[in-house]
């Protein structure tokens, strides 16, 4: 009696002490899968969305915006080398602020996802200038410069 008593606390306290590493083991990769989903962005992070990156100039320092139209779009990524971005630009947003004597430009690309052939998701990305930045900075008459002159079909 003794010894089945002996063996069936032996057994107990095996499955207790085994079983417990397994269960924490789980609930570590929940955890780990809960924060890779926080982490999951269409742009990357929130950080990179075009409209989070306008209302943060705006607060900051007053800027306003005008987007290119698609000739001085093209004007802008060519004089850049950016026509063959992966994923392409298709937007690019100039901020002007009373507070900044330079004028700020960013590129953005279109994310889109679709739920059963409707589009769920649509943003504009911010796509990186180069390897080290997002924006590009000029004097006011760099960029006109750059988009052609004054009386230009532009």
């Amino acid at each position: 009696m003794f010894n089945k008593i002996c063996i069936f606390l032996s057994v107990a306290c095996a499955a207790f002490f085994i079983a417990r590493p397994a269960a924490a083991a789980a609930v570590d990769a929940q955890e780990y899968e809960h924060e890779q989903l926080q982490r999951v962005h269409p742009c990357g992070h929130s950080g990179r969305q075009l409209s989070n990156l306008t209302q943060f100039f705006f607060h900051k320092w007053r800027a306003t915006y005008v987007d290119l139209d698609s000739t001085l779009l093209e004007r802008w990524l060519k004089f850049h080398d950016l026509s063959d971005a992966d994923p392409p630009i298709v937007l690019a947003r100039v901020f002007s602020s009373p507070h900044q004597p330079l004028l700020a430009v960013v590129g953005a690309y279109q994310f889109e996802n679709y739920l059963d052939g409707q589009v769920l998701v649509q943003m504009h990305c911010i796509a990186p200038v180069n390897e080290r930045h997002l924006l590009r900075q000029y004097e006011p008459e760099a960029l006109q410069t750059i988009l052609g002159t004054p009386g230009d079909d532009a």
